[in-house]
């Protein structure tokens, strides 16, 4: 009979990986994405990983406060090992950021899924969908590089794009918005049949707003994520009222309360769900969960995370479509009426923007959609020995560390006793060793 899973202690890694073509997030031209991985053991057995890879540009925690955080939950382990719900309870009490909470929370579906042998997703839902249609990230260009982009991706077999806007003129991003839809519908026999996502982040003001939403009309937009800089969710409200395009809410909604305020103003039909900023497995759940009884669509991302959380949206969103189709299925069955609901595609954007990811080898996403058959247990990386990717050696944890984002500066001390992270080479963009740098810690 096997013992039942016990958490002794914590080890915690570093990464900094190269975006494979900058982006402008927050005023700030970004070229570098910084990521901890966190690692549960029980004994010497890595049992489970986490990661947290807050999105600071968007008023997140900080990296530093993340890895901090969690730097203090491997020294709380000292005391001694933790059933899965006693780390719970230790976590709770801590009041981790969010991006700190998701990887916790991350690593123990990981390790109470692998030691049930089912894939993350099913051990979440029985009903849990077995492959997700992934929507492809383009990054910021003239409207030559979208097009040429765009014909890759979807010779590739992508049919969902989403574009950034708000960083130019709206007649530039027109510009832009029209190189994208006449790239598409130029190569494929059903014209408009692939579906454009755009996303401002909180760029403009209502009169802007509603002047750019005019321009981008005529294209077939699925939606617009975030158009308005923060203020009143009834600016929403009235812009939805006074634009053809749906209005999605991204980083406006990060709470439960926030939500019920912008159902409330009906103040969206989209709502984007994201771990790391809900603050965890659940809490992310509940939001999808919430949002969906009130009528809005529901679409899934990651933050430009690298292949732990990328995986742990995947399983989590597969979860939840099916949990949502399902109960589709018998409410059409017992006769009643509602719109038909669907499984969005799949915002992965550190897939195809980031390179030189860790734990590579368990996660591979060579086209537009992605299967979770035979993929686990667990998230389905791989626990075993990395390739070199884990460097230093630390005294221990409570030197303490000091980060600097703004000027991409870390320092701190570093250690690795036991097993390092998986890492091998992956045929699709973003998922293969690069050029990204590590330190890890085991507490």
């Amino acid at each position: 009979m096997t013992a039942p899973l016990h958490i002794s202690r914590c080890g915690l890694s570093r990464y900094r990986l190269d975006l494979l073509s900058p982006l402008l997030l927050g005023g700030k031209q970004m070229r570098k994405r910084d990521c901890a991985i966190l690692r549960l053991y029980d004994g010497d057995r890595c049992v489970g990983l986490g990661e947290a890879s807050p999105a600071y540009w968007l008023g997140s925690s900080s990296f530093a406060e993340c890895y901090c955080a969690l730097q203090r939950l491997c020294a709380s382990l000292g005391s001694g090992p933790l059933t899965p719900q006693g780390l719970r309870e230790l976590v709770s009490a801590m009041e981790l950021p969010a991006a700190a909470m998701f990887a916790v929370e991350t690593a123990l579906l990981d390790a109470e899924s692998r030691e049930a042998g089912l894939p993350a997703a099913a051990f979440l839902s029985q009903k849990a969908l077995c492959e997700l249609e992934l929507s492809a990230l383009i990054a910021a260009g003239d409207p030559l590089e979208i097009a040429g982009r765009a014909r890759t991706l979807a010779a590739a077999g992508y049919r969902s794009f989403k574009l950034k806007v708000g960083t130019a003129s709206p007649v530039q991003d027109r510009e832009r918005v029209r190189a994208l839809r006449e790239a598409l519908d130029g190569g494929s026999s059903e014209p408009g049949a692939a579906s454009i996502r755009l996303d401002a982040n909180r760029a403009w003001t209502l009169p802007q707003a509603l002047e750019a939403l005019r321009y981008f009309e005529s294209f077939d937009i699925d939606f617009i994520e975030e158009p308005l800089q923060p203020g009143p969710f009834e600016d929403l409200a009235e812009l939805r009222g006074r634009a053809a395009i749906d209005v999605a809410l991204d980083e406006s909604v990060e709470s439960p309360a926030q939500l019920e305020a912008a159902l409330a103003a009906a103040a969206a039909s989209v709502l984007v769900v994201k771990g790391a900023r809900a603050g965890g497995v659940a809490a992310c759940s509940a939001l999808a969960r919430r949002a969906s009884e009130r009528g809005l669509r529901v679409v899934f991302t990651d933050s430009l995370e690298s292949t732990v959380a990328m995986a742990a949206t995947l399983h989590i969103a597969a979860a939840f479509y099916g949990e949502l189709l399902s109960a589709q299925a018998s409410r059409r069955a017992a006769g009643a009426q509602r719109p038909p609901s669907k499984a969005e595609a799949l915002g992965l954007g550190g897939a195809v923007m980031l390179s030189g990811h860790p734990l590579a080898s368990g996660l591979s996403v060579p086209c537009a959609r992605v299967s979770l058959a035979g993929r686990g247990p667990g998230l389905g990386l791989s626990l075993g020995q990395g390739k070199g990717q884990a460097q230093g050696h630390d005294q221990g944890h409570d030197q303490g560390h000091d980060y600097d984002h703004d000027q991409g500066k870390g320092q701190g001390h570093s250690q690795d006793q036991s097993q390092g992270l998986a890492s091998s080479p992956s045929p699709s963009p973003g998922f293969g060793p690069g050029r990204g740098s590590s330190e890890s810690s085991d507490e």
